[in-house]
């Protein structure tokens, strides 16, 4: 069995060289992570499907969608009362996470 690529956000630069955070959206389940994605994707929202990192959860089975920084507050807003999911995170291109609030 292939061994799973490590978890590596995106990076975005700003006009002036600066680094935007990507941002997670959690699940508990594979199943609800691809529900989550395929609705966000019909809606034109680009994300990626992926294993949770280990120090954002506590179980063995956990996934993430990768979300650009535009996209985030959209993709929230499409999956509350659609998809159960777990918290939101922004997190810096060198692993470090931050738990998002509105």
């Amino acid at each position: 069995m292939p061994k799973a690529a490590p978890f590596r956000p995106v990076i975005h630069r700003l006009n002036r060289g600066e680094i935007m955070k990507n941002y997670c959206i959690t699940f508990r389940s594979v199943t609800f992570g691809q529900k989550g994605e395929r609705m966000l994707k019909r809606q034109g929202i680009n994300c990626y499907l992926r294993r949770t990192p280990k120090n954002l959860t506590n179980r063995e089975c956990g996934y993430c969608l990768q979300i650009r920084p535009g996209d985030i507050e959209r993709s929230v807003d499409l999956l509350q009362g659609q998809v159960p999911f777990g918290k939101v995170y922004a997190m810096d291109y060198d692993g470090g996470y931050e738990e998002w609030v509105r």
